[in-house]
């Protein structure tokens, strides 16, 4: 592949997709880890169980199905014990560096899994693009030219549900539509950033491949696509000279 060509298709996918993805996860689990129950019993019940509750912290209540259920508390417990601030530093009976770190791990293991079913429960990702009309006006905003995207053989015309083009989950992206983007990528940028002969110095434009009209040296070419952006009122917002 040519830079030209990865140059285009690099533009051409930058104005279509916009992408998620979703995996799979293990069901959540119903009870603590043994050695997680453990740790909570012997360091941090006495200070947030039924009858007290330092900080308006209470642990008893929570849900087993950690990253499941109460997330926020779960979280604030895995942060508060990996950075040593409980259990405090005044108790006289401290967990180990790690068996801290174990809970720690535990913990974070789970969240990881609830934010994974999470994912997945969405359904399925679609790959969501512009509309035809979406796609000719960002042409123009960006680099000036307008593209005619209903002209026979240009881009497919946008699927319809209930009378609306812009629905997500309608606006697929087959490969028959990306060959369709690639090829008007191609086609307007040409027309924006045209081929220039170099000029032979003390030479006149000669007939580019023997054709009758004489090259278009890099001034002229300069001019004529100023005077279409300032008519467009687009001069001074469009950096043309950036591309490629």
């Amino acid at each position: 592949m040519t830079p030209r060509f990865l140059a285009h298709s690099s533009f051409a996918a930058a104005l279509l997709l916009a992408t998620a993805g979703g995996m799979a996860a293990d069901a959540p689990v119903t009870a603590l880890d043994s050695k997680v129950t453990t740790y909570l019993e012997q360091h941090c019940n006495k200070c947030h169980d039924a009858d007290v509750q330092k900080g308006d912290f209470r642990l008893d209540t929570l849900s087993p199905k950690v990253g499941f259920e109460n997330t926020p508390q779960w979280i604030e417990i895995m942060e508060r014990i990996n950075s040593g601030e409980m259990p405090p530093k005044k108790e006289k009976k401290r967990p180990s560096a790690e068996d801290s770190a174990k809970v720690v791990e535990w913990i974070a293991a789970k969240m990881k899994d609830g934010e994974q079913a999470r994912m997945a429960s969405r359904g399925r990702v679609t790959y969501n693009r512009l509309t035809r009309d979406e796609y000719v006006n960002t042409l123009r905003d960006l680099i000036g030219v307008q593209y005619d995207a209903k002209d026979p053989g240009a881009l497919l015309e946008d699927q319809e549900w209930h009378g609306f083009e812009r629905i997500g989950s309608v606006l697929t992206l087959s490969p028959s539509n990306i060959e369709k983007y690639l090829v008007a990528a191609e086609t307007v940028l040409k027309e924006a950033y045209p081929e220039i002969m170099p000029p032979k110095k003390g030479a006149k434009p000669e007939p580019p491949f023997g054709g009758s009209k004489p090259a278009i040296y890099e001034d002229q070419v300069d001019e004529r696509h100023r005077e279409r952006l300032r008519e467009m009122g687009l001069l001074d917002k469009v950096r043309y000279e950036m591309w490629p």
